[in-house]
């Protein structure tokens, strides 16, 4: 209700402008005609208006509208600027053929086989991903405990290059008096800001909050070991020196559901919408899609054969780069695992995924033979995603282009950050899976599994021949792919040496103990086989500031002009507090 009265606003204000001559461009040589009536601002290549700016507001999630209090001048002209900017990137997009390379078509496919399966969802189980409050309670009353977040510390750092002529004697012997200066009172990230080499220094030197295994175990170690304000020892590497201060621990703890319920309403919303797609694909008796067997999948991984397709229909091919591609959009720019490949998406995800598309492949096909797809709608629905992936996809392009026109920078922001571009620690795992029957039984095997765990005796393979089960052997696994296993199992594993045993888990199969056979560490990646990587990692971390620059470089050549006295009217107008009845008030609660 108060969304829809902000709206209301926000129309009565866009549409309460005063034509004016006075304007504030962004770029040389403003055009000096007057605009029409209703124009906020002018381009070389057209006009925005109260209406483009309505249109786009009633778009906006809640989120991204205006607080109470902002500024709705300076939020109006960046409205406005993004509209311009954008259009510019959707005209570039189409200019170049965007639209038509194998890899957006294939998205596009992708895109309206995912809407017509939504549409279809509507129409045929029209409750399907509806989740109530109590559900969500009830998912966290259950899993809680395995939800525990590890241990995090606030990380800050420095890094001092090896100057030309420098011994790492003289290097490390300079940050230790840097370390000194610190315990003396001066500020840590001060010091960054002036001292480091890093990116971080960008940061005041912050690296953010670490868990175990996430850096190399060298850092690591300094790392954990540290208390909260005290620098550790300069630790000396290939090309440089390193520094490490923590300024806050937080210990492992479970979360709220206040903090897990969103997470927790989208996974039981999935779940939801799973179950109705496996109800529609039941019911598809002859399906044309299929996908390769499981044994097929490893074989074309270990073996690379990028265009082998492991899904096909009867319209519809994806091969396996293409797979990797759909994987990586989907799973945050993370590739699958091939052999020896550590830290990506293994291959049990990779398949799940695998069989969920031939799912949706199943169910598309059903609910195209019983022409329960609005086609209108999905068409609808198909130009709006069309013109946003464009854009977006130039907008990307743009970006990458002005980060990699500055190797040099990105070489730096490699070596500040190589442990990011290293493949991350792997542990080999074994596990020992004991079921019961009965609850006394489960609480003896409990004792006896965390008596053997204290003191890692007798044994994996002695204690499987004493109280019965099975051990797997789950080779290496990193701590991502642990996760999957048991979300408690990456911490328990992480400070755990060769030969270990962790401390058992009661888990949904049975009690299952595990032992760490051996940990192994990668040599960091040359620059050269990772500049791509290096770039897209740049530009997430520093997303705002490249693109306040493209945004400058597209306005000027633009010939960007804002008629401000129309935005006065615009913001004056926000300001309105249209009077309402309490009975009026009750009529639009009820039309929402």
């Amino acid at each position: 209700m108060i969304r829809s009265l902000m709206l209301l606003g926000m129309t009565v204000a866009l549409c309460g402008c005063q034509d004016t001559q006075q304007t504030d461009a962004a770029g040389p040589g403003p055009q000096v005609t007057a605009p029409a009536e209703g124009v906020l601002a002018r381009f070389a290549d057209g006009t925005v208006s109260t209406r483009d700016v309505d249109e786009h507001i009633l778009r906006l999630p809640a989120t991204e509208r205006p607080a109470p209090g902002e500024d709705l001048d300076a939020w109006y002209r960046q409205v406005i600027r993004t509209l311009v900017v954008n259009r510019r990137l959707l005209a570039e997009a189409r200019a170049s053929g965007l639209e038509d390379t194998d890899d957006f078509r294939r998205r596009h496919i992708a895109v309206r086989r995912q809407l017509a399966v939504q549409s279809c969802l509507t129409d045929w189980v029209p409750e399907s991903g509806d989740v109530s409050a109590e559900q969500v309670r009830a998912e966290y009353d259950a899993r809680a405990e395995e939800l525990q977040v590890p241990e995090r510390r606030s990380t800050f750092h420095i890094y001092r290059r090896f100057e030309p002529g420098e011994t790492a004697s003289e290097a490390e012997s300079a940050t230790l008096e840097l370390r000194e200066r610190i315990l003396r009172g001066e500020n840590f990230q001060r010091l960054a800001q002036t001292e480091s080499d890093s990116e971080s220094r960008h940061r005041q030197g912050s690296i953010g909050w670490v868990v175990r295994g996430q850096l190399p175990q060298a850092f690591e170690d300094i790392v954990f070991s540290l208390e909260e304000g005290v620098p550790g020892r300069p630790l000396v590497a290939a090309d440089g020196v390193h520094l490490f201060q923590v300024d806050e621990i937080l210990p492992a703890r479970t979360p709220t559901l206040r903090e897990l319920a969103p997470a927790l309403r989208a996974q039981l919303e999935a779940a939801s919408v799973g179950e109705a797609l496996d109800e529609i694909a039941a019911r598809n008796s002859a399906p044309t899609a299929r996908m390769v067997e499981r044994d097929g999948l490893d074989r074309l991984i270990e073996q690379g054969r990028e265009q082998s397709p492991v899904l096909t229909t009867g319209d519809y091919e994806l091969t396996l780069e293409q797979f990797r591609l759909r994987l990586g959009r989907s799973m945050g720019e993370q590739a699958l695992a091939g052999s020896g490949a550590s830290g990506r998406v293994s291959i049990d995800l990779a398949w799940a995924s695998l069989q969920r598309l031939l799912r949706h492949e199943k169910a598309f096909e059903q609910c195209a033979r019983e022409d329960r797809i609005d086609e209108s709608a999905v068409a609808r629905l198909m130009t709006a995603w069309e013109a946003e992936a464009l854009t977006a996809t130039m907008r990307e392009q743009r970006l990458l282009e002005r980060v990699t026109a500055d190797p040099e920078r990105l070489r730096l922001y490699y070596q500040s950050n190589i442990g990011q571009f290293t493949p991350p620690v792997q542990w080999h795992l074994r596990r020992l899976l004991v079921t019961f029957d009965d609850a006394a039984r489960g609480k003896t095997l409990m004792a006896r599994m965390e008596a053997a765990a204290a003191d890692d005796t007798p044994g994996l393979d002695a204690l499987q021949r004493e109280t019965g089960g099975e051990i797997d052997d789950l080779g290496w696994n990193t701590l991502r792919q642990m996760g999957v296993i048991n979300p408690k199992l990456p911490q328990l594993v992480s400070p755990a040496v060769d030969g270990e045993l962790v401390a058992p888990l009661n888990t949904d199969q049975g009690l299952a103990l595990f032992q760490v056979v051996a940990r192994r560490e990668f040599e960091p990646r040359p620059f050269e086989e990772v500049s791509d990587a290096v770039a897209k990692a740049y530009l997430r971390q520093y997303t705002s500031e490249e693109y306040d620059g493209l945004e400058r470089e597209i306005l000027d050549a633009a010939r960007f002009e804002v008629f401000p006295e129309r935005l006065n009217a615009l913001r004056a107008a926000g300001r309105a507090r249209p009077e309402i009845t309490a009975e009026q008030l009750d009529a639009l609660f009820e039309e929402s």
